[in-house]
């Protein structure tokens, strides 16, 4: 993990990492937590991270420096009584909102009264349709930081791998597509060619002169 990590802070484009921790209703404390596990260089964060706490998702807007954000960790306080309105608010309000980034959803312990298993959450959200960024569903409990923290890092990872061969790939078509475009010189082409065509016909010449003699 520590490779991985140094890895991403290595980035020519960013001095750390950006992380936005989501707050929804009355969840149990993490952000402390992911702050005690985030590295620190000389009292120079390699970690930010950024709160939004709400009541409801309904009208949640995205900070205006999204396009930084490199992970989100939401944190739903979801449940039997609310699970309409969060389904609704979750897909109108973040995920058909903003920039596509990883997500770590983190819901309430099942075990409490009122609380929804992760195979009922990952059904009533209709999880299995977001396909536009990687996410994953944690449960509160015992080093769920820990599990959450490693999780933003590989997926962190992994999307800047995409974006950096994405990049290569549309360098080596440009490369490419100005190769094709460049012009054949014409008259080179025609020089290399038209002595055979001359030669042949002056040999063909001397055969028929030599059978008219003899």
């Amino acid at each position: 993990m520590k490779r991985l990590l140094n890895f991403l802070l290595e980035r020519n484009d960013y001095g750390r990492l950006d992380f936005l921790f989501i707050r929804v209703g009355k969840t149990s404390p993490l952000l402390q937590k992911l702050i005690e596990l985030s590295p620190k260089d000389e009292d120079v964060k390699t970690i930010n991270w950024d709160l939004i706490e709400v009541d409801s998702l309904e009208g949640f807007r995205f900070p205006n420096k999204m396009p930084e954000i490199d992970g989100i960790a939401l944190v739903l306080d979801i449940n039997d009584e609310n699970v309409s309105e969060m389904r609704r608010n979750f897909w109108e309000y973040f995920v058909w909102q903003g920039i596509p980034k990883p997500v770590a959803l983190v819901i309430p312990d099942s075990s409490k009264l009122g609380s929804l298993s992760k195979s009922q959450v990952m059904e009533a959200l209709s999880l299995q349709r977001v396909t536009d960024r990687p996410w994953e569903l944690f449960e509160m409990g015992e080093n769920v930081e820990t599990q959450v923290f490693n999780w933003l890092l590989v997926a962190s990872a992994t999307v800047i791998s995409l974006m950096a061969k994405d990049e290569y790939l549309k360098q080596q078509e440009k490369l490419v597509k100005g190769v094709e475009e460049e012009p054949i010189p014409e008259m080179e082409v025609q020089s290399e060619i038209l002595p055979k065509k001359r030669s042949k016909k002056r040999k063909g010449k001397k055969k028929k002169g030599r059978q008219e003699s003899q």
